[in-house]
């Protein structure tokens, strides 16, 4: 249900927000002001709800990488919290019994197997020894479970950067969940992998796409605007550029010659 719509200056507004639809009749709200705040600032409850909500939001980008692994690493402080971040470790097959810290280090344990039996347990520094996937899992594991936890809102951009196929459908399937998600937490996230397109791991609604027009400008899109069926092959008819969001590419054979 759209509650608020702004466009060129003018403001509809739904009915079920009439100190806002008053705010907005009086000229109180200035063109340069969101209309959010404004609301929330005159106690407007569906503004002071989407307020509060926005303000617990998480965002995670490729430049928080050393700000997350510090996160992760005090997390590992709470027996109970590093116990769940093990599991969740277990869970993803990464071949990690334990993950602890010693002084100040991170160290992952594995099982060192001799003719299939399992004899001894092998310790690695984790930034340094495990892979860069790993290690991203083991960053991105706090503020996942915290979002299940708590019911809140966690943005990623590029979620599949550095993770397999496979785990990643994972993740968004958890958040899919009624099961592992009864918060009703929220995942947004951008990614390139096309294997996450479809209709057994997400609704059409919760596809949008971005295209490039040739002045740089992007459009964002659902594909619920598209008339495709729940059970269409969302991943081939992307690729086959019937939604668009692809690269128009030039030729590379011209970038090859002398």
């Amino acid at each position: 249900m759209e509650l608020l719509f702004r466009e060129n200056g003018e403001i509809t507004v739904h009915g079920k927000m009439p100190i806002v639809k008053d705010l907005v009749a009086k000229r109180m709200v200035r063109d340069n002001a969101l209309l959010l705040s404004v609301g929330a600032q005159f106690n407007d409850p569906i503004c002071a709800r989407v307020t509060e909500w926005l303000s617990g939001m998480a965002v995670v980008t490729s430049s928080d990488r050393d700000k997350m692994w510090k996160q992760a690493v005090s997390r590992l402080d709470n027996p109970e919290l590093r116990k769940r971040i093990v599991a969740f470790s277990k869970y993803a097959d990464l071949g990690i019994e334990d993950i602890e810290k010693v002084n100040d280090t991170v160290v992952s344990r594995h099982v060192q197997y001799d003719n299939g039996v399992p004899a001894q347990s092998v310790a690695f520094v984790m930034d340094e020894n495990e892979s860069e996937g790993t290690v991203k899992y083991f960053r991105l594991a706090y503020p996942l479970l915290d979002a299940l936890d708590n019911g809140s809102c966690l943005v990623i951009d590029e979620l599949d950067s550095q993770l397999h196929p496979v785990l990643v459908s994972k993740i968004v399937s958890m958040f899919n969940s009624a099961e592992t998600n009864p918060r009703h937490a929220q995942l947004i996230f951008t990614l390139h992998d096309t294997n996450v397109l479809n209709g057994h791991l997400l609704r059409r609604d919760q596809v949008w796409f971005t295209q490039k027009d040739r002045l740089g400008e992007s459009e964002l899109y659902s594909l619920a605007e598209y008339n495709v069926r729940n059970n269409a092959p969302f991943e081939k008819e992307y690729l086959a550029g019937k939604y668009g969001a692809i690269p128009v590419t030039g030729d590379f054979n011209r970038v090859m010659k002398p």
